[in-house]
Parts: C-alpha cells; sequence; structure tokens
C-alpha cells in the first residue's frame, strides 16, 4: 500500500558511508518513518506524543552506542511517498 505524507522534522545519522533518516509526519500523525540503512525502510505509528519521541530519543541513543552519529536534524516540511509492508521511499 503507498502512502504519502508531509514531513515535520527530519534526523540523519551516518557511520563510515552509510546513513539512516529518521522522518516525523507532519499532518498531525504519530507517525515515525525510518529509512536506510541501504534498502532497509521501515514505518512505525504510535498512540500518544510521549511514545513518539521515547522511540525517537530511544533510536538515537541505540545507534550512537552502535558507532552512528548524528549529523543533520531540521525541522521541514517535504512530500514523502513511502510503500508499506515493503517500506521503499523517495524524497522529492
Amino acid at each position: 500500500m503507498l502512502s504519502c505524507w508531509t514531513v515535520r522534522r527530519t534526523w540523519l545519522f551516518m557511520r563510515d558511508s552509510e546513513s539512516i533518516w529518521l522522518q516525523r509526519a507532519a499532518d498531525g500523525a504519530l507517525r515515525v518513518a525510518l529509512h536506510g540503512p541501504l534498502t532497509h525502510r521501515r514505518e512505525f505509528n504510535f498512540h500518544g506524543e510521549l511514545e513518539l519521541l521515547d522511540f525517537i530519543s530511544d533510536v538515537e541513543r541505540r545507534l550512537v552506542e552502535k558507532g552512528w552519529t548524528l549529523q543533520h536534524t531540521e525541522p521541514t516540511v517535504h512530500r514523502v511517498a513511502a510503500v508499506r509492508r515493503g517500506m521503499s521511499a523517495t524524497k522529492p
């Protein structure tokens, strides 16, 4: 199933030549997409704001423990298309 949504905030993590993007939906939905490393794609839905923020904090902590570095974070608004289940995504 194809899912299109507007991104509210992005985080870029790097380790060597690999990257992982976290993107938070801006449409009021409690949703985060995880892109990378390589072709790995997942989308997570949450029941509350605190649950979503805890998830982002936990992902950041675990990535840093594994040698990833937060390279960039920004509030942003752009459209994202992601295929649920297969989770391939594009960022125009």
